[in-house]
């Protein structure tokens, strides 16, 4: 079984290669990127169990969302209610 890995916002190049060498379950990574359309966004985060990066507006639509490990330090610039309960923020 593989865990559904969206990636979003300025992450490193080489970003993807690199958490799949240091994830220890088998994974699928699914880029977001800036021009993608909202359907395929949308889709990106129906399946979605863990978020990497920037959350995305259309995140509030990722059902299987368990963690969301952001880029950076702080989270202060996130509105925590938005949070469903269930949903960690790193």
């Amino acid at each position: 079984m593989s865990i559904d890995i969206a990636l979003s916002g300025r992450l490193p190049v080489g970003a993807a290669e690199i958490l799949e060498r240091a994830t220890a379950e088998p994974a699928t990574f699914h880029p977001i990127l800036e021009r993608d359309e909202p359907d395929r966004v949308k889709a990106i985060l129906e399946k979605a169990e863990v978020l990497v990066g920037e959350w995305p507006d259309e995140a509030v639509t990722a059902p299987n969302l368990r963690l969301v490990q952001q880029i950076g330090a702080g989270v202060e610039n996130y509105d925590l209610e938005m949070f469903p309960s269930d949903v960690y923020l790193c």
